[in-house]
């Protein structure tokens, strides 16, 4: 295992962000240990100095690497993490390009033609809390059953191989 496996490094973003959710399992499932550190955009705090000083673009997720740089859009974190860390490499085999490709087509189908336009749609359109009444408190409830719809229905799917 890698020597900065236990060493912290932080992941700024939104719980219901399927983007941030991708990057927070990839972290998980492979033992690195990370924190979370709450950047919402329904709060403004993407906008804040602090974070457009770790994401010009104002965007999350974003990663603070133990090194102390900071890694923007969550493919290129997962890469990244992938190129550094072995043991992310069974979510991305970087030493396989045909793989590759395929965990690309996967991801980027998810990212455009799923995810992303029902995040856009339903989610920053204002829509989601807004009907459902989102209180602060109901966020952690929320964020484990959605990440376990993630981690069943897609991760799984996403990487495995016979």
């Amino acid at each position: 295992m890698s020597d900065q496996l236990n060493v912290e490094r932080t992941l700024y973003g939104f719980w219901l962000s399927p983007y941030m959710c991708q990057v927070a399992h990839v972290l998980s499932e492979t033992g690195l240990a990370y924190q979370y550190e709450r950047v919402s955009p329904f709060q403004g705090s993407t906008l804040t100095p602090e974070h457009i000083e770790r994401n010009p673009l104002g965007k999350i997720p974003t990663l603070r690497e133990v090194n102390g740089i900071d890694i923007s859009e969550s493919h290129a974190i997962c890469r990244y993490l992938a190129r550094i860390y072995p043991e992310v490499r069974k979510f991305y085999p970087i030493d396989d390009p045909m793989l590759c490709a395929e965990v690309d087509a996967k991801n980027d189908f998810i990212t455009f033609s799923i995810a992303g336009p029902f995040f856009n749609w339903f989610v920053v359109s204002g829509y989601f809390p807004k009907a459902w009444k989102l209180k602060i408190e109901k966020e952690a409830h929320i964020y484990n059953l959605f990440s376990v719809l993630l981690s069943k229905l897609w991760l799984s799917r996403l990487v495995s191989h016979p």
